[in-house]
C-alpha cells in the first residue's frame, strides 16, 4: 500500500483483502482469441481491488520479435495496444517482490483458435480484406489460403515460452485434469489457474472459487467474433471452410493439444473443419 493511502481507501483494501484473501495483481495471460477479454473484464467486474491485466505475450524476447515484426504491418494499431500492456506488465512483474502474482490462463480448440485469432488480425496485414469480402472478391477458397499463410504455425511452444519461462510453471510437466476442466498450479513468483475455454461455463465458479476464492464468478461476453463487424465473413467461413488433413493433423498431433484434450475431444473437433463434416451437411 502506498503511505499517502487515505484511512478510507485503507479500510476499502483491508475489506476486499478480508473477503477474497487477493493482495497482488492478477493476469489474465493467454494466447490471443482464448477467451482472455471476456474473462479479465468479468474478473475486473468483481472489485478485487488489486489491478487485472489482459495480456497474451510477457518474455521479453517475444515482446523484442513482436515489436520489430509490427513495423511491417501496415495498420499494427490494435495489437500495438496489445504489444504495449506486455511491456508495462512484464516489467512491473520482473520488478515485483514478495507474494506471488496470481494468473489466469486459458487453452482451446488450436484449430478454432487460430480462425478466430486470423480474422482478429487480418484487417492489419490487408487493411482492404472485410471490404473485398463483403463485395464477394474474396471467396472462401481465397481466404483460406491467406489463412495458412498466417496461421499455420504450431503454438505448443507457448506455454515453454509465456509461461514456464515467465513464471517458472511448466504445465507440460503434469498430466493435465481433462474431466476437470481446470488445474492450478503454484510456483515461486506466481499461481496459475489454467483452464479450457470449452469448459468455462461448466467449471468456471468451481475454478475461481478454488484459485482466487471468488464466490460467485460470472462470465462476461465480450470480443465474440460473431458480435464482431466481420461476423458474416467469419461466419460463413468457419461454416464453408474444408481444411487438408495434414494441416489438421499438424494442430491435433502437436503437443498442446494432446496434453490438453483427450482423443475423442480430439475427433470431434477434426471432423469438424474436414471432409467428414462436409459430407454430413
Amino acid at each position: 500500500m502506498k503511505p499517502n493511502m487515505t484511512r478510507l481507501a485503507k479500510r476499502t483494501y483491508r475489506t476486499f483483502f478480508k473477503r477474497f484473501g487477493i493482495s497482488t495483481p492478477v493476469v489474465v495471460h493467454s494466447l490471443p482469441k482464448c477467451g482472455t477479454t471476456a474473462v479479465s473484464l468479468s474478473v475486473a467486474r468483481m472489485g478485487l481491488n488489486v489491478p487485472v491485466y489482459h495480456t497474451h505475450w510477457l518474455n521479453p524476447r517475444s515482446l523484442e520479435k513482436i515489436g520489430k515484426n509490427l513495423s511491417n504491418r501496415p495498420d499494427p494499431s490494435g495489437s500495438m495496444v496489445v504489444y504495449d500492456m506486455g511491456c508495462r506488465v512484464s516489467e512491473s512483474f520482473r520488478r515485483s517482490r514478495g507474494k506471488p502474482w496470481n494468473i489466469v490462463t486459458l487453452v482451446r480448440d488450436p484449430v478454432a483458435r487460430n480462425i478466430s485469432d486470423f480474422f482478429q488480425v487480418i484487417g492489419e496485414f490487408d487493411p482492404d480484406f472485410f471490404d473485398r469480402s463483403r463485395r464477394g472478391e474474396l471467396g472462401v477458397e481465397e481466404i483460406r489460403e491467406r489463412f495458412f499463410q498466417l496461421s499455420s504455425a504450431d503454438r505448443s511452444y507457448w506455454f515453454d515460452r509465456e509461461v514456464r519461462d515467465v513464471f517458472d510453471i511448466d504445465v507440460y510437466a503434469s498430466p493435465f485434469p481433462k474431466r476437470q476442466g481446470f488445474a492450478i498450479y503454484e510456483g515461486p513468483r506466481a499461481r496459475m489457474l489454467l483452464i479450457r475455454l470449452d469448459d468455462l461455463e461448466a467449471c468456471g465458479r468451481d475454478a475461481f472459487r478454488e484459485f482466487l476464492n471468488i464466490p460467485d464468478f460470472r462470465l462476461s461476453r465480450a470480443n465474440v467474433g460473431d458480435e464482431k463487424e466481420y461476423r458474416d465473413v467469419y461466419r460463413r467461413f468457419r461454416e464453408e471452410v474444408i481444411l487438408p488433413e495434414e494441416y489438421l493433423e499438424q494442430q491435433y498431433a502437436s503437443r498442446l493439444a494432446r496434453h490438453f484434450y483427450d482423443e475423442e475431444e480430439l475427433r470431434r473437433f477434426r471432423s469438424r473443419w474436414s471432409r467428414d463434416a462436409a459430407a454430413s451437411a
